[in-house]
């Protein structure tokens, strides 16, 4: 455990591996060439970035090929047909160069110093996976507005700590390009390939070959929000996926920490009221009566076996049963107040 500060400039070439970097794309040509500039003048230069074309058909494989022309750093993997994200990080993982694995979305921007003060921490504490915060940028007609997500600051070395981290402080950050992991860590891992919410079903698996993890409050992203992307659209059949990414780590606690299953279960209901919000955004329950009865079912069970580890959560349980048509109404104005829908 090192645990001593040092800056990027004290460290000689042969102590800055290669970071190799995620890039799944799928027609984001309005926001791409952004994206990947934000990656190409990041301070920690010693970079594989990895581009997966999933069957662009708007232009981004033209952009994709022009940055690989001009950076030798940058190489892309043209896909004929989209075969979705998983597959994508699946593909782009299985190519890397790199040492350690980091991750972006293609219409999403980085900080200049994000794999800088990632690969610092984690190097600072000798940990196999590193964490930080990120900003919810909201791109509104007049005006960004940012909201920084916070992250608890932590140095974890027993895996049974990091699950509990994220149950509990981390509930909020399973994404996958606020974090950078050994390249080792996903040699038994990969991504459900079909489903939505991915880096919720592999997360308790990389924490578990991590087994040490240190996390620091400082925003290595800026996550943009746009309406119709994964997170606020309203596609219920997709959104039935984050039930389903949720339902994959209670089993998995259940297998492996099953003081932990109450906690899991408390991620259900956070998810279902996400679910309830945007129903009710297209009608409410008779207008999809479906899903409607299958999040509330889900919903009633989780509240049964969750922890209820804060008063939210213990009101989440409370309204399923008494009164999911309120709840639903509730998620909404949430969702619309944090412009998520």
């Amino acid at each position: 455990m090192r645990q001593k500060k040092v800056t990027l400039e004290e460290l000689p070439s042969s102590k800055k591996p290669c970071i190799s970097v995620v890039v799944p794309v799928h027609n984001a040509a309005p926001y791409l060439r952004r994206s990947l500039r934000s990656i190409q003048s990041q301070t920690y230069t010693n970079l594989d970035v990895i581009l997966v074309d999933d069957g662009s058909t708007d232009g981004s494989s033209d952009i994709l090929d022009a940055f690989a022309r001009s950076d030798s750093r940058f190489r892309t993997i043209h896909r004929l047909h989209s075969h979705g994200v998983s597959a994508a990080r699946n593909t782009a993982i299985q190519a890397a160069r790199g040492e350690w694995i980091a991750s972006a979305d293609a219409d999403d921007i980085l900080p200049r110093k994000s794999f800088e003060m990632l690969f610092l921490t984690a190097f600072e504490h000798d940990v196999r996976m590193a964490m930080g915060s990120y900003r919810e940028c909201h791109l509104t007609r007049f005006v960004r507005l940012n909201r920084p997500v916070a992250a608890h600051p932590a140095v974890m070395y027993h895996p049974k700590d990091i699950q509990k981290y994220f149950l509990t402080y981390g509930a909020d950050q399973n994404h996958m390009w606020t974090k950078l992991f050994r390249r080792e860590l996903f040699e038994h891992v990969r991504f459900p390939e079909g489903m939505i919410y991915e880096d919720i079903y592999v997360m308790p698996r990389l924490i578990d070959a991590a087994k040490s993890c240190a996390v620091i409050n400082k925003p290595v992203y800026n996550y943009m929000v746009r309406l119709g992307s994964t997170s606020t659209n309203v596609n219920l059949e997709q959104q039935m996926d984050g039930f389903r990414a949720r339902l994959a780590t209670v089993e998995y606690m259940q297998e492996h920490y099953p003081e932990f299953v109450g906690l899991a279960y408390d991620s259900v209901l956070m998810i279902g009221c996400n679910i309830l919000g945007k129903i009710e955004h297209i009608g409410g329950r008779e207008v999809a009566p479906t899903f409607w009865d299958e999040a509330v079912e889900i919903m009633r069970n989780a509240a049964d076996m969750s922890a209820k580890q804060d008063l939210l959560y213990k009101a989440q349980a409370w309204s399923v049963y008494k009164d999911p048509e309120f709840l639903s109404k509730v998620s909404h104005f949430i969702l619309k107040a944090d412009m998520m829908i």
